[in-house]
């Protein structure tokens, strides 16, 4: 999977009370199609329907990143969101394999015929689950044929059994299915994914190389730029109205912003 590329756009499912509308980015290569994202704005479209747009951009191996998806969006869902004085926009950028296998794991066909849209059911379960896929810095420095007795061998072939064990199935048919061998770096990715009953097609077909998916996850990457117009290549990173700001950010900066704005909005004519 080395010819992975680094980007990917998708989001996440907050809150039932939350409408979630897709926000869509043309490419420039006709030949490649689009992966478009989801927006987090008020069901009931208070606030109308130009409102400030707050971009979250994370990774989902990034666990600064899943922290402030799981405990400041939440808070500012509620404030701001809910309230229709902003919506959000989730980005995710993938930096290594594991960011790229769950991305392609996320991918469903767009609804209007074009391209792909994303699935906020999968990226919540991985996201709100870092620590059961991501491999273990033990599990990293396991064998690479598989058959020696180092510790991360011994970690995984434990990990394979207890999720056996609770599938009720039997280790070695386990490691059959899912295609695992020595040296295999998504060991605890393909257990996860297989104990909560995504497909097994799925599964083999994300680990594997997909030039097609690869390219349109990456044409979103291309298209986020820093002020000086170069793609970002860090996470999390955060945009308001389009601006990169220096921080991630919060209930006080949202507030700031809002109250800026409104100094500098025109007040309407009485009649």
């Amino acid at each position: 999977m080395s010819r992975m590329r680094i980007f990917l756009i998708l989001s996440l499912f907050m809150g039932l009370d939350t409408c979630i509308a897709v926000a869509g980015e043309e490419t420039s290569s006709v030949s490649m199609p689009s992966v478009e994202g989801i927006v987090l704005e008020c069901a009931d479209n208070l606030g109308g329907d130009i409102k400030p747009t707050v971009e979250v951009c994370f990774s989902p191996t990034c666990g600064h990143c899943a922290d402030y998806i799981k405990t400041m969006l939440p808070k500012i869902e509620e404030e701001f969101i809910k309230t229709g004085k902003i919506k959000v926009i989730l980005r995710l950028f993938p930096f290594n394999n594991w960011d790229f296998v769950v991305g392609k794991l996320s991918l469903i066909p767009n609804p209007n015929g074009e391209g792909y849209a994303l699935s906020p059911e999968r990226i919540h379960l991985f996201l709100y689950n870092q620590e059961k896929w991501m491999p273990t810095r033990t599990e990293q420095g396991s064998d690479k044929k598989g058959d020696g007795d180092t510790p991360g061998q011994r970690e995984l072939d434990l990990k394979i059994k207890e999720t056996a064990d609770r599938l009720g199935v039997p280790a070695d048919d386990l490691k059959k299915d899912l295609c695992i061998e020595g040296g295999d770096p998504f060991v605890s990715l393909k257990l996860f994914c297989f104990e909560h009953k995504i497909p097994l097609d799925e599964i083999l077909s994300a680990v594997k190389e997909n030039p097609v998916l690869e390219n349109a996850l990456t044409s979103v990457f291309l298209q986020t730029l820093d002020e000086k117009g170069n793609p970002i290549q860090f996470a999390p990173a955060f945009f308001i109205d389009g601006k990169l700001q220096p921080d991630s950010v919060n209930i006080a900066e949202i507030k700031a912003f809002l109250k800026t704005l409104h100094k500098t909005t025109p007040a309407k004519a009485k009649d």
